[in-house]
């Protein structure tokens, strides 16, 4: 089973932050995604920039590093 890894962005405009694309993906792919990004919330085409504190980021981080085990608390 493939664990899917989200890759977040975030509007320079608004602030809006989402998932752009799933990896692993095919590069070209994924290419073609970010040359088409625009914003969910406002709409906007302009830069993009990944967040280094996205709470849902950090989350899923802390998640992968320390997996819950069936049938452990």
């Amino acid at each position: 089973m493939t664990h899917r890894i989200p890759q977040y962005v975030r509007c320079d405009l608004c602030s809006h932050t989402w998932v752009a694309v799933w990896l692993p993906m095919v590069m070209g792919d994924a290419a073609k995604v970010y040359e088409s990004l625009r914003c969910p919330m406002c709409a906007s085409d302009s830069s993009y920039h990944q967040p280094h504190n996205d709470p849902v980021a950090v989350a899923t981080a802390a998640a992968r590093r320390h997996p819950q085990r069936p049938g452990r608390n």
